[in-house]
């Protein structure tokens, strides 16, 4: 009664991928469709039963007590004078702990772990959360928690989320915010991981907003991407479509959208002290973002106006990942609930990824935004996202057979 098939859409050929120590070949399609999380319906929550319900329950549920992960945050310097938390998982033996100016189970790096450095060659994902989110989030924590808990080839996988400016309690240090495709930080942590890391093995994975960002990142680095392989999930890969979606209901309007401006406002007043410092915020442009009550008129008050759009319509437009999948080198994986309230399944780049062979997606019809809650009490010990499966099987699954695209990366 509530089974939800999934389906797969990609081009006839998809990218051919080999282990370079020996003569195995497969394909990402073939390698996707071997996931036996797709094989069967994503079978929703009985009462949960449609988009709107699975994702108001995610604001409304308290999820504090599962997929619990600790974390150590490394405090990385941008160059522009910002600063990005980086949260590491901390191992079963590393000792853990809470700081009271950091999310719960989250404690500063020590100063040995600040130095530390490994030539392992340990799997690694590497998390951008959603909007105002960050590594404290029960869906990010439910991937973590899940795929820190696998080994593949006798390596236990390691991994680490990418905080957002003023996120998690981010300390603001320049008067610059985030936006879906300002991909200049992302660049400069993954640097930063590679140098820490010359041996590992980098993996991707994005939740809405940070999916739009590791979305453009891919299309922006094409063939010279860090990442082996990358999963986005409910990606907004529209921003104008999905802007216009929201304002066609009063559900979208005064629910969703009005509760995006609300925890983004938050965020501004948080910071306010450093944001005041940026030219393009005087006193009577703070006023208008004060005055905001809908996520599109945030991002006309403030975001447009930090990074020096127009319009809020050119922003939205620019920042749109669609218009970069096809530059995309690196096999992605997407996942997508139809009825997705948030990102609609109608702003989906249905026609590029059916001629771009690095990517995969798979949408079901019903799942909400950032969801697909499938047990009876999602929020009890037993509860179940049914994506981390199909997330963590094909993080495995790459990892698994060492496989990679080719270096002669050809363009579509």
């Amino acid at each position: 009664m509530f089974g939800s098939p999934v389906e797969l859409h990609h081009a006839l050929e998809t990218a051919s991928l080999h282990n370079p120590d020996s003569t195995s070949t497969t394909t990402l399609s073939a390698l996707v469709e071997s996931l036996p999380s797709l094989k069967k319906p994503f079978r929703s929550t009985p009462w949960l039963f449609n988009g709107h319900l699975q994702t108001i329950y995610a604001a409304l549920g308290n999820f504090e007590d599962i997929d619990r992960v600790e974390y150590a945050r490394y405090l990385y310097p941008l160059s522009d004078g910002g600063t990005s938390g980086i949260d590491f998982v901390l191992d079963d033996e590393a000792e853990g702990g809470s700081h009271p100016e950091l999310p719960p189970r989250t404690r500063f790096t020590t100063e040995d772990e600040r130095h530390l450095t490994s030539d392992d060659s340990r799997p690694m994902l590497v998390a951008l959360h959603g909007l105002s989110g960050g590594s404290h989030e029960s869906y990010v924590r439910a991937v973590l928690a899940e795929i820190t808990k696998e080994e593949v080839g006798g390596q236990r996988w390691a991994a680490c989320v990418m905080n957002a400016r003023g996120c998690a309690l981010t300390k603001v240090t320049s008067p610059q915010f985030m936006n879906a495709c300002w991909t200049e930080d992302i660049r400069q942590v993954m640097l930063f991981l590679r140098q820490r890391y010359p041996n590992r093995r980098f993996y991707g994975v994005g939740f809405s907003l940070g999916a739009s960002i590791l979305a453009n990142y891919l299309g922006e680095e094409g063939p010279n991407s860090p990442f082996t392989a990358a999963t986005v999930l409910s990606c907004p890969w529209d921003l104008q479509a999905g802007n216009l979606h929201l304002q066609r209901t009063h559900l979208g309007l005064e629910i969703y959208s009005r509760a995006m401006c609300k925890n983004l406002q938050r965020l501004f007043e948080i910071h306010l002290p450093t944001f005041s410092l940026s030219p393009h915020m005087p006193p009577h442009q703070i006023e208008r973002v004060r005055k905001a009550r809908y996520l599109h008129e945030f991002d006309a008050a403030c975001t447009s106006k930090m990074f020096e759009y127009p319009t809020v319509t050119t922003y939205y437009r620019d920042a749109s990942s669609a218009r970069k999948v096809l530059n995309v080198r690196t096999p992605l994986f997407v996942l997508h609930a139809l009825d997705d309230p948030i990102a609609p399944g109608e702003a989906l780049p249905w026609e590029e990824v059916k001629v771009n062979p690095y990517v995969v997606m798979a949408t079901t019809a019903t799942g909400g935004h950032l969801t697909w809650y499938e047990t009876w009490a999602p929020a009890s010990a037993s509860g179940r996202r049914w994506f981390v499966r199909p997330v963590v099987e094909f993080f495995n699954a790459v990892e698994e057979g060492k496989w990679e695209v080719r270096e002669d990366k050809k363009a579509v």
